[in-house]
């Protein structure tokens, strides 16, 4: 519309921890919200904490942002704008609506339920000073007794009762700005215009309204999400999944099957749609969709939903994505990108994530895998079944071709011969092959296993029943 503000969003971690789900949830809002309205996504780092600020954390902040594809614009860190914060917070004390104190103490006995007034105690010589001559005493907000409310996007109207809010710190003694504050400062120099942020970030607003009202500055608009859940209905930790989004990426998450995850956490693009890219995501996206209540944090949906992004995957990028998890477990390297890429064909729909393909498909590329002992138990015990190892080994060592077409007919000949169903063949085939009752299409297993593999773990299995573990 003409004559409305363009959208300015920003998303402001800080170093001091890895970017865990629900701050990648909030990033992710903002970001669809930046690009759904052509606006700008702004990242910005509250670094002013510098004892536990740290910079491999800034560079996983980063990086986790870059894996996710999520872009920004601008990125600012706070500890470049200490001078400004200062500043601001000097323009406030001229203009009476803070002051400097080291000690302060009340004012007469408040009404019950309000605040104790504070006011600073004069001492002589003034304010304290350091080397320089600066002051070293903290600064504190001049709260008032005021009306304080704001129309959330999502809750609607929300009041607070500001004489129960006393004089804050907005300037500590060594200089560097709070929370609350530079949070308005930077907000308002960025001209922010919608603050996106957990409900969590409730109880900081009335603070930060009495700072905008301070500054003479309308307020963004603000728009306050409901928190993500565990699914025992407790507030989202560690043991929920609330693990840094490297940890995901290290389990094998696809980007965009992570992300689509997270959108559903408080927002529905509509029509029960769950699957979508991230265009689709853009597309759609609006803040009148998102939900107000609590959302829960499903590992199994996470799952699926990972799943579904990697069955609609082009093979060639699993590929891809899948050589490092492979190289690194020792299973396979450039040279089987097209073993690897028939493997992802066959598996389709049977792994949700990288590190479970290399889990389930890892007998097709080596001889040393885990074996399920029940499955040895129930089709490789006989001395039968032994001997009908053997003699299929002999029959397919001595094939010109191996491969589907060649191997099915061999072992169901084989079954006619020796008088047995072919189920008493193939089950204890597809355990000397991949150490599981459970596979895909056995004849296609042993195709990509290959003739040499495939005859060298039949005779094994038949020569003495063994788990076929051990090489």
């Amino acid at each position: 519309m003409t004559g409305e503000k363009k959208v300015r969003v920003r998303f402001a971690p800080s170093p001091t921890g890895f970017l865990h789900v629900g701050g990648s949830r909030t990033a992710l809002f903002n970001w669809l919200y930046a690009r759904r309205q052509g606006g700008t996504y702004i990242l910005r780092i509250e670094d002013t904490d510098t004892e536990r600020s740290k910079p491999e954390y800034l560079d996983e902040i980063l990086d986790s942002h870059k894996w996710l594809g999520m872009d920004w614009d601008e990125l600012y860190r706070q500890s470049k704008r200490v001078e400004l914060y200062r500043h601001k917070a000097q323009e406030l004390i001229a203009a009476g609506k803070a002051y400097r104190s080291v000690e302060r103490e009340p004012a007469e006995q408040p009404e019950q339920g309000k605040r104790s007034g504070r006011h600073k105690k004069v001492e002589p010589g003034g304010d304290s000073v350091d080397a320089e001559g600066e002051s070293v005493e903290a600064v504190y907000f001049r709260m008032p007794d005021i009306p304080l409310f704001f129309y959330d996007m999502i809750h609607d109207k929300i009041e607070f009762d500001a004489s129960l809010i006393e004089d804050f710190v907005i300037l500590r003694s060594n200089g560097v700005a709070t929370y609350n504050f530079a949070c308005v400062v930077d907000d308002i120099n960025m001209n922010i215009t919608h603050v996106i942020r957990g409900d969590d970030h409730i109880s900081n607003t009335p603070r930060q309204l009495a700072l905008y009202r301070a500054f003479e500055v309308k307020p963004p608009k603000f728009v306050h999400m409901p928190l993500t859940m565990g699914t025992d209905g407790k507030r989202l930790s560690k043991r929920h999944g609330a693990t840094a989004i490297t940890d995901y990426r290290k389990m094998g998450f696809l980007p965009e099957g992570l992300l689509n995850f997270l959108a559903l956490l408080g927002w529905s693009p509509g029509g029960n749609k769950e699957i979508m890219q991230v265009e689709e995501m853009v597309a759609s996206f609006s803040i009148k969709r998102m939900k107000s209540t609590s959302t829960v944090f499903d590992r199994d949906k996470l799952n699926w939903i990972n799943g579904e992004h990697i069955k609609r995957a082009d093979t060639s990028r699993v590929v891809e994505l899948l050589l490092p998890f492979l190289e690194e477990r020792q299973l396979a390297g450039e040279v089987d990108r097209l073993r690897i890429a028939r493997t992802v064909e066959l598996f389709r729909g049977r792994f949700d994530t990288l590190v479970m393909f290399c889990e389930r498909a890892d007998y097709v590329f080596t001889d040393n895998y885990e074996v399920e002992s029940e499955a040895v138990r129930e089709h490789l015990c006989g001395e039968d079944t032994k001997k009908n190892l053997l003699k299929l080994a002999e029959r397919l060592e001595s094939l010109a071709e191996f491969d589907v077409n060649t191997i099915e007919p061999v072992m169901r000949d084989l079954a006619g011969e020796l008088g047995i169903k072919a189920a008493k063949l193939i089950h204890p085939a597809r355990v000397a092959m991949t150490g599981r009752s459970v596979s895909p299409g056995i004849f296609e297993v042993m195709e990509l296993v290959g003739p040499d593999a495939c005859v060298r773990r039949l005779r094994r299995a038949g020569a003495d029943g063994r788990n076929v573990e051990e090489p």
